[in-house]
């Protein structure tokens, strides 16, 4: 599996810097990234690792100090005036009035705190206490002047007898005189903010004094260096320098920045689709939708024409991605193939409206009418359902697993099945021994195995020692048998019954073929015992002869008989052959013709004293069949002729073991 790299995958903060990783190989950063949804790894590519390229990098700042605030005081009065028993109000009609703050110098009559204003507004409105004393003196306003209302002014007055400009003219007023209990006029507007400090009495009244800054106080302050500009107050601004020193300013932060991160060697993940939810046997029990297989020994067979079709299923989980991976294993088939087929919910829906068959039928991929074999569902297998009456995922043009899961992303399994079409025709047919994926069925019987001892090896006649055999339970449908060990090491497959071995201790391993599953004894040994020391034959002079007899009428073969001298038979002691080919039988018949008969000893070792060729010539008979006159024998006894024969016979053969007396004599000297 690929190794992520910490340096791949960008910065890992750490209590004394972090590191940086740059130029990281894209195709190891994509790797890194992981699998696309729905994906996993189909293939690993080895990539040769690279050393690490770094270096250091700074960060610098530096206190500014900071500088003491700069200020003075300011303060503010009001003031009032003894009344002597009376108090005058006096109210003009006018847009001007006097309000609070600064001073109104008055002509004539000193100065009073406030000043006139134009609101712009057309009001009645009072003239202060302050203002009228400070015009009227102790005396205050004429009783001449006194009178007049709002409706009813008592005349007009120019303002600037108050201390007004010029500019605002005259004012309608009407006057009151009142007794003032207190002895004093009310307060008057508070006057400017002073740098000088007015002292209090009882008709001057100070507020209390403000503090104004004249330069604020700057405490002190962290800047940051950046490279090629102005320091900076912003930490996000502070530049990452190489330079591990920096005069007048103090380092705070370090970093390693990986140019290029050092690889390992590594492995990089190949990815393709893979199942999501993988297939999963619900139910052990399978059932029949339409009409059954039959059990035979050798699977399920499905037999054709069928209508309803011939379907046998069970109950399963998972999705169409999870069917990858699923086989099934026809032993024999003719025409139309089962298909493996899968019952799904196309959109995970568990009614009947939302149900589908998903058909994988081997003729779609690749099969030819008759194969056999393991079929196994791969991403790229085709399938299509009836759900689909045209385009991709219909019969006409079938789709792959992975394009099917896409056309349905939510599906849901229901059952996987084994189906041979309504199209299959009378005499057509499969046989199905075995299906996995789904959980793992074997449809044939289990095959019971038994070790089985071996053969010994047996001395040939030239004191060598011949093979013997290692023995089988040859049954060649359902079980194979290897043969391993001995003294050649061999590893063969058995292909009958027994096999021909030199002595020695050999392990037979047993499996299952078509599906079966075996019971009893899998593995054993079998020692093929060793004769040895074999005795070596007596070697013999063994006499040869290739006598011809001609054709007694026309249209017969004539007969060449070899091996027999004075009567015996040699023929299993000597090896003899018409113009080269072995001749297995003592007596055969020959067409007319010229012949070579040439010999050999059977044994190593062994003589011969007859000749090593004979010149065997086949005369066509000119006497017709039908001609042949009675031959008689001669003789005083119907039995004579045999008896003559056996006569003969014990003449050559007490002859031959005169001769053969003689050679083992000799061979012993």
């Amino acid at each position: 599996m690929l190794k992520k790299l910490l340096s791949a995958v960008g910065a890992l903060v750490l209590s004394a810097g972090f590191v940086v990783t740059t130029g990281v190989a894209s195709a190891e950063a994509a790797a890194v990234a992981g699998p696309p949804d729905g994906q996993c790894v189909v293939d690993v590519i080895h990539h040769p690792g690279v050393a690490e390229v770094s270096h250091e990098e700074y960060q610098y700042d530096k206190v500014i100090p900071g500088t003491a605030e700069v200020s003075h005081q300011e303060w503010r009065y009001r003031t009032r005036t003894v009344t002597y028993g009376y108090v005058e109000h006096k109210f003009i009609h006018s847009t001007w009035d006097f309000v609070s703050g600064g001073t109104t110098t008055i002509s004539g009559h000193g100065t009073v705190s406030g000043h006139w204003i134009n609101t712009g507004t057309l009001a009645w409105r009072a003239i202060p206490d302050s203002v009228i004393n400070a015009v009227w003196g102790s005396g205050g306003i004429p009783d001449s002047l006194i009178g007049g209302s709002e409706s009813s002014p008592k005349g007009d007055v120019p303002l600037s007898a108050y201390g007004a400009p010029g500019s605002a003219g005259s004012a309608p007023y009407y006057a009151t005189k009142v007794l003032n209990p207190t002895g004093y006029t009310d307060w008057g507007p508070w006057s400017g903010y002073s740098t000088t400090q007015p002292t209090a009495s009882d008709t001057v009244q100070v507020d209390d004094p403000i503090t104004v800054i004249d330069t604020a106080a700057v405490p002190p302050y962290t800047v940051y260096y950046v490279d090629g500009g102005s320091p900076s107050t912003s930490v996000g601004d502070a530049s990452w320098i190489t330079a591990s020193t920096l005069d007048g300013w103090t380092q705070f932060n370090e970093r390693k920045v990986v140019d290029s991160a050092a690889i390992d060697a590594w492995d990089e993940d190949v990815y393709g689709t893979c199942p999501s939810t993988p297939c999963v046997s619900q139910s052990g029990t399978w059932y029949t939708e339409d009409s059954a297989p039959t059990q035979e020994a050798d699977g399920l067979h499905f037999t054709g024409p069928s209508a309803p079709a011939v379907d046998w299923y069970h109950l399963v989980t998972g999705n169409i991605e999870g069917t990858v991976g699923s086989s099934y294993t026809i032993t024999s088939a003719s025409g139309y193939h089962a298909a493996l087929v899968y019952e799904f919910h196309r959109q995970g829906l568990a009614d009947f409206s939302d149900y589908a068959t998903l058909a994988i039928e081997p003729y779609l991929n690749g099969w030819a009418p008759g194969d056999t074999g393991t079929f196994t569902v791969t991403h790229s297998t085709l399938v299509w359902t009836s759900k689909i009456t045209s385009g991709l995922g219909s019969q006409g043009q079938p789709a792959t697993i992975d394009e099917m899961s896409a056309i349905f992303p939510s599906n849901t399994l229901i059952s996987q099945g084994l189906h041979l079409g309504t199209n299959s025709v009378d005499g057509q047919y499969t046989v199905v021994s075995a299906v996995t994926g789904c959980g793992d069925v074997s449809f044939v019987p289990p095959v019971p195995v038994a070790a089985d001892p071996g053969s010994a090896g047996t001395c040939n006649p030239d004191g060598s020692v011949a093979d013997g055999a290692v023995n089988v339970d040859w049954m060649p449908t359902s079980v194979e048998y290897t043969i391993t060990g001995g003294p050649g090491n061999v590893n063969i497959v058995a292909t009958g019954p027994s096999t021909a071995l030199p002595p020695g201790t050999y392990t037979v391993t047993a499996a299952p073929l078509n599906g079966h599953v075996l019971t009893g004894t899998t593995q054993w040994q079998e020692t093929i015992a060793d004769p040895s020391p074999c005795k070596l034959p007596t070697l013999v002079n063994w006499p040869t002869d290739a006598v011809a007899t001609q054709p007694t009428c026309t249209g017969h073969d004539g007969t060449l008989t070899v091996g027999v001298d004075f009567g015996v038979s040699f023929f299993d002691k000597v090896d003899y052959f018409l113009d080269g080919v072995p001749i297995t039988s003592q007596t055969m018949s020959l067409a007319p013709g010229s012949y070579t008969v040439t010999t050999a000893p059977k044994f190593a070792g062994d003589g011969l004293t007859g000749p090593g060729t004979f010149s065997i010539t086949i005369t066509p008979s000119t006497v017709a069949c039908g001609d042949l006159k009675t031959l008689a024998l001669t003789g005083s006894s119907p039995n004579g002729a045999v008896e003559s024969g056996f006569g003969l016979l014990a003449a050559g053969l007490a002859l031959v073991a005169m001769r053969l007396a003689r050679r083992r004599r000799s061979l012993q000297h």
